[in-house]
């Protein structure tokens, strides 16, 4: 019963077709017509001021160019931005017109070092709980 009702459900689901189709006659619609119309720096710009300071962002130059660095502030012309790396660097403006890249760096959890120490800690707890248990209840 229960393998016939789930097969009527996935039938269901990939056998219909488009729930909102263009008809023949009808004309595409423009999704964000006042975007195109913007240049691609002022387009940054907006981008840019959305972020605030002090956030953590990947940045690609026209020159290709890679820079991880800390957004300092906004202005008319471009970003002041403080490069991250081992080495101290000098705060920096970065133009609109030279940026192909700019997102926020979002942290991505555990590094591997970290995670090896966690499974190596909670690995050895776990065999010592082991070998406690197996001790006293082959003691007595």
């Amino acid at each position: 019963m229960s393998r016939a009702l789930i097969l009527m459900i996935i039938t269901a689901l990939t056998a219909g077709g488009p729930i909102a189709a263009q008809t023949p006659n009808e004309e595409p619609r423009e999704i964000i017509p006042s975007a195109f119309q913007l240049s691609e720096a002022q387009i940054w710009r907006g981008i840019a001021q959305g972020i605030p300071a002090g956030s953590a962002v990947r940045i690609r130059v026209a020159r290709g160019e890679r820079i991880h660095a800390v957004l300092m502030a906004v202005n008319e012309e471009g970003i002041v931005i403080k490069p991250k790396g081992r080495l101290p660097e000098p705060t920096r403006m970065v133009a609109f017109r030279d940026i192909d890249i700019l997102e926020v760096d979002q942290q991505r959890g555990l590094s591997a070092g970290k995670a090896a120490a966690i499974g190596i800690g909670a690995g050895a707890a776990g065999g010592l709980a082991f070998l406690l248990v197996m001790l006293a209840a082959f003691a007595d």
